[in-house]
Formats: C-alpha cells, sequence, structure tokens
C-alpha cells in the first residue's frame, strides 16, 4: 500500500478491529452501569480528614533533610528507587 488514502484506510480497519470488544469476542462490552453498581457495592477504604490533611501538606525541609540522612552512604539511586 503506498497510496496515503489506503494507507490511512489500513491503519482505521486495524485498529478499529483491534480495540472492537464485539469482534474479538463475539459479545457486546460490558454495560458501564453495570459496572458502575458493582464498583459501588465494593467495600472501598477511604482516607480520614487527618491522613488528607497530612498528605496534602508542603513538604518541609526537615523531612526532605530526614529522608536524605537516611540513604545508604555511596550508593545511588537506581531506577526503583
Amino acid at each position: 500500500v503506498i497510496i496515503p488514502t489506503e494507507i490511512s484506510n489500513v491503519f482505521t480497519d486495524y485498529y478499529s478491529s483491534l480495540y472492537n470488544f464485539k469482534d474479538q469476542t463475539g459479545t457486546s462490552p460490558p454495560k458501564t452501569e453495570a459496572i458502575l453498581q458493582y464498583l459501588r457495592k465494593l467495600p472501598i477504604l477511604s482516607l480520614t480528614a487527618e491522613h488528607i490533611a497530612s498528605l496534602s501538606a508542603p513538604i518541609t525541609e526537615e523531612e526532605v533533610k530526614e529522608c536524605i540522612r537516611g540513604l545508604p552512604k555511596g550508593k545511588a539511586p537506581g531506577p526503583y528507587g
């Protein structure tokens, strides 16, 4: 395929079939309302007002210093830390 409109059509067809739930499984996509009802029934924990305030507070200079002091000597942080 070398004509731009044909290239566009190939892309469109490919990604339409790739992300079309019905084409892949033969069933309709789940209903949004049914999913929301299920999620509303789950016992989801929430933060207390105290925790929210603590997490929303600005980071202090002392907290940064404490964190830096806790780092191992002679080591550099890697991709996971």
